[in-house]
């Protein structure tokens, strides 16, 4: 095609291949810490790609579980829950959203 432009794979460099495709947007989901504690703070951190050689408005929404393991509502809290930002042709970057649970949250068990 003529006039296309190959861009680098940086979000594939980071996340070794694991992300889900928006249209032109890549999208990878990571938390700080890995397993977050009951009544600790964590971070959601989402990476994006635009893979277009042209500007997009990305709208980024976070929905946390609504219960916990023992059916409790409202364990989960977040700073905000919806972001909307514009990326340039090919920009590569990441949304960080303040999370915590409540003391009272109940854990999930492995399996």
């Amino acid at each position: 095609m003529a006039g296309s432009v190959n861009f680098p794979d940086i979000l594939g460099e980071l996340t070794q291949g694991a992300r889900v495709q928006f249209g032109t947007v890549d999208a990878a989901v990571a938390l700080r810490p890995r397993t977050p504690r009951a009544g600790k703070p964590f971070e959601i951190i989402v990476l994006l790609q635009n893979t277009l050689a042209a500007p997009v408005d990305v709208i980024v929404s976070l929905r946390l579980p609504e219960q916990d393991a023992k059916k409790q509502y409202g364990q989960f809290i977040a700073q905000s829950n919806r972001v909307i930002v514009g990326m340039r042709a090919a920009e590569v970057g990441y949304l960080s959203f303040p999370a915590m649970t409540l003391p009272t949250t109940s854990p999930r068990r492995s399996v």
